[in-house]
C-alpha cells in the first residue's frame, strides 16, 4: 500500500499495489508519473526536491509505504517475510497471529529544508494501532534523514512470464487539488 498526502499538488492519494503487476493508468496531468516519484523517494531512488511540496501549502508532504511479504496460497498459510528479508527489515509488525500475517511499513516526510533553499526527507517506522485501526508514527524510532532504508529482495521470480495476475488502478483522485 502507498498511501501520499500534500505532495505535489496530490492532497491525498491511497493506493493498493498488487503483488506480481499493478498498471497505473489514467488521463494526462492525473498523477501517474507523481506516485512513481513518490515511491522512489521513498524507496530511496531520488532525493527531495522544492518541487515534491504543494505550491500554497505549509503541510510536509508524506509518503506512507506498507510493504507485505507473497501472499499465501491459501487462507490459512502464513504471510511472512523470508528469512534473509526478514533480517534485513528488522523492525516487522505482526497484525493478526493466527495465521500469522506480517508488515512493514515506514513513512517519508518531505520539508523545506532549514535554511530554505532546498527540500529534505526523514523516514521513520510505522506501526499498525489496533484502536486506530490505522498506521501511526512510531515513537523515537527515526531510520533516517534523506538516506536509504534497508535494501531488500524477494525470492519471487519477476520475469514477464511469471505475471499470472494483473490489477489495473485507475487515478481518478490522485490528480491536483488546485487548479494550474
Amino acid at each position: 500500500m502507498v498511501r501520499v498526502a500534500n505532495y505535489r499538488g496530490i492532497e491525498s492519494c491511497e493506493i493498493e499495489l498488487e503483488p506480481r503487476l499493478t498498471l497505473l493508468v489514467g488521463r494526462n496531468n492525473a498523477g501517474k508519473s507523481r506516485i512513481l516519484r513518490a515511491l522512489g523517494i521513498a524507496l530511496g531512488g531520488f532525493p527531495a526536491e522544492l518541487d515534491d511540496l504543494t505550491i500554497g501549502s505549509t503541510a510536509p508532504a508524506t509518503i506512507d509505504l506498507v510493504v507485505s511479504p507473497p501472499a499465501p496460497t491459501s487462507s490459512t498459510d502464513e504471510e511472512v517475510f523470508d528469512k534473509a528479508v526478514a533480517q534485513r527489515l528488522a523492525s516487522i509488525q505482526t497484525l493478526r497471529e493466527e495465521p500469522l500475517r506480517e508488515r512493514f511499513a515506514w513513512r517519508t516526510t518531505i520539508r523545506r529544508s532549514s535554511e530554505g533553499l532546498g527540500a529534505r526527507a526523514d523516514m521513520q517506522l510505522l506501526t499498525f494501532d489496533d484502536t486506530k485501526q490505522g498506521w501511526v508514527l512510531r515513537a523515537r524510532h527515526k531510520v533516517g534523514s534523506t538516506g536509504q532504508l534497508p535494501v531488500w529482495g524477494s525470492t519471487r521470480d519477476s520475469s514477464p512470464t511469471s505475471v499470472r495476475r494483473q490489477t489495473t488502478t485507475r487515478l481518478p483522485n490522485c490528480g491536483p487539488s488546485m487548479s494550474p
